[in-house]
């Protein structure tokens, strides 16, 4: 039998000012250098999967682009890294900015879109309304209720949950990398994987810290899931042109109220409201519309995910009709689904 006092001293022993470090994997990385900490050890993709996460990695920006806007401190005022004119012509729904260019869309394991949602931090003068906590809140929703944006589909695609460990199936597609508040509350709900279209230098790798540390527990953070390694082209153009503008914006400030107050605001919800990064939206706007009038032709269209024992999921869509189904979902939130704009 262990004495108590034996007991307490290991448990000093092993503690970080004064509190006890009981998570095995916590122990393992205490005297480690933090770039093991930061470091992801994932499983290769096939190129088929890369394409799959690719598509909804294109629709996701189509989104985000169709709803642009890009007048975070008002339309009373200029924003020299933007066109002359860009505030009311029309490009920016012409509207008041409430929220950031940020969007993320949640995807079942067949490969069918959950919902989507999109930061609102302005709209509810809120720093903590942002895209994937508000998409993981929706989501439970509608797991609860059965409810599918698709209300031309009749097919039940899931069981009902009992309880709150619905997600664990799911892939969240996000235009920025996480905060480590949707960081916690997608390891609260179980997230699988998180694929990121940008990186947040401001964010600390705290999604590859969350899921080292989380591994072999009931609360594991999904993998973050950088889309470089899908090979979306859009992440490393999006990473080099927030540099330049956190690199310039000294110099050329965001934003000139009529008053002549200078904003150089170098964050990079200030960037995703620049010409340059609204151009590069643009494109894969433009190029997930190649794939859906077929002029870019899909490289892996009959791919399905395997299972644990490599074969294919037979309930998965095909890479060919995620394609169709991100095309049914986009008309829906453009048109219809409205009530979740960023602007």
């Amino acid at each position: 039998m262990v004495d108590k006092n034996e007991t307490l001293a290991l448990m000093v022993d092993e503690s970080v000012a004064g509190t006890p470090v009981l998570n095995e994997r916590l122990k393992y990385y205490l005297d480690r250098p933090v770039r093991e900490l930061i470091a992801l050890d994932a499983k290769p993709m096939s190129a088929g999967q890369q394409e799959r996460h690719r598509l909804y990695s294109l629709a996701l920006m189509a989104l985000v682009h169709h709803y642009w806007n890009g007048n975070k401190n008002g339309r009373d005022g200029e924003y020299p890294w933007n066109e002359s004119g860009e505030v009311t012509d029309g490009k920016y729904l012409n509207r008041d900015y409430l929220g950031h260019n940020i969007g993320a869309f949640a995807v079942d394991g067949d490969g069918r879109v959950i919902d989507f949602d999109f930061n609102h931090n302005k709209i509810f003068n809120s720093s903590v309304e942002h895209a994937e906590a508000r998409l993981i809140r929706r989501v439970y929703g509608l797991a609860q209720i059965q409810d599918s944006w698709n209300t031309n589909d009749y097919t039940p695609h899931s069981q009902p949950v009992g309880d709150y460990n619905a997600l664990e199936n799911v892939t969240v597609y996000t235009s920025l990398e996480s905060c480590s508040q949707c960081a916690g509350i997608m390891a609260l709900g179980r997230v699988r994987e998180l694929v990121y279209l940008q990186s947040d230098p401001d964010m600390y790798l705290i999604g590859n810290i969350l899921h080292n540390l989380s591994l072999d527990t009931k609360l594991q953070a999904p993998l973050p899931v950088a889309a470089s390694e899908v090979g979306l082209p859009y992440f490393n153009r999006l990473n080099n042109g927030y540099l330049n503008f956190r690199e310039r914006v000294a110099e050329n400030p965001f934003f000139i109220s009529k008053e002549g107050k200078l904003d150089h605001s170098n964050s990079v919800t200030a960037f995703l409201c620049t010409k340059t990064a609204r151009d590069i939206y643009g494109e894969a706007a433009r190029l997930f519309t190649d794939y859906i009038e077929e002029t870019q032709k899909l490289e892996h269209p009959t791919f399905k995910p395997v299972d644990r024992d490599g074969q294919p999921v037979k309930s998965a869509l095909t890479n060919q009709q995620c394609l169709a189904e991100l095309k049914c979902f986009l008309s829906y939130a453009v048109i219809n689904g409205r009530r979740g704009t960023p602007h």
